[in-house]
């Protein structure tokens, strides 16, 4: 079983057990109804840009991170930009670099398979979860596995349910779901908004993109964007 202790920076008493993966999928239930929605956007979005049901639900299942799915259905074309879509996806993903040291103090004497098996799992929502449980002085490493499998299945299961729901919508624009896609991520900057610390970055990137998008041909401005974003987030930190 898990158990608490009192200083929350001694980890060797870090375990991982079954009843952690339990509690872990307990806690992220009420998550995964929300990730279903969100994911069922993504599917009927899919289907609009003219993956198969088994394509799109292989990338979720193979990727399994929604924004840089969201971000690959805009630079989807013919013939596939998989240079722009790899470091598009990378730039996007960065911020699991970030994640991961954050929780190398609870993770480095677990075993491979449990830590990268986690990792695999991990999504924005359950590693904002899992670290609170350990600050509050959890030490089972299960629960960020456990929560996993919950986000998991809603999100497969939200591609699977739009994509086949595209079929009965034949014009999403009718509906406005062609807007699904901005006013997802203006839903998420709306979130990520800490403060006028992140102006900077922010109007410099949109700036960027927009230049670029007149300069170069292609969706490279979403490259230029977050790679100029990036720079001046690190810049106005470092400061």
């Amino acid at each position: 079983m898990s158990h608490r202790v009192s200083d929350t920076s001694d980890t060797s008493d870090v375990i991982f057990t079954r009843a952690g993966l339990w509690a872990g999928a307990r806690l992220s239930v009420a998550l995964s109804l929300s990730v279903f929605v969100y994911g069922a956007v993504f599917g009927m979005l899919a289907r609009q840009t003219g993956l198969t049901l088994w394509q799109a639900t292989f990338m979720s299942g193979l990727v399994h991170a929604g924004t840089a799915q969201f971000m690959v259905l805009e630079l989807w074309s013919t013939p596939l930009p998989i240079v722009t879509i790899t470091v598009t996806t990378f730039l996007v993903n960065l911020r699991h670099v970030l994640f991961g040291a954050a929780l190398r103090p609870w993770f480095h004497s677990l075993s491979y398979l449990q830590r990268y098996g986690s990792a695999f799992l991990m999504a924005d929502e359950n590693w904002a979860m899992a670290m609170k449980e350990f600050d509050n002085g959890n030490r089972d490493a299960a629960v960020l596995l456990g929560s996993g499998f919950p986000l998991m299945a809603g999100w497969i299961g939200g591609t699977v349910g739009g994509h086949i729901l595209g079929a009965v919508v034949p014009d999403p624009a009718a509906w406005g779901l062609d807007f699904a896609f901005t006013a997802v991520f203006l839903a998420m900057l709306t979130s990520m908004w800490k403060g006028r610390a992140h102006l900077l970055p922010w109007a410099l990137a949109g700036m960027v993109a927009v230049v670029t998008s007149y300069l170069i041909p292609g969706s490279w401005y979403i490259v230029a964007g977050g790679i100029a974003g990036s720079i001046a987030g690190g810049w106005a930190h470092g400061k």
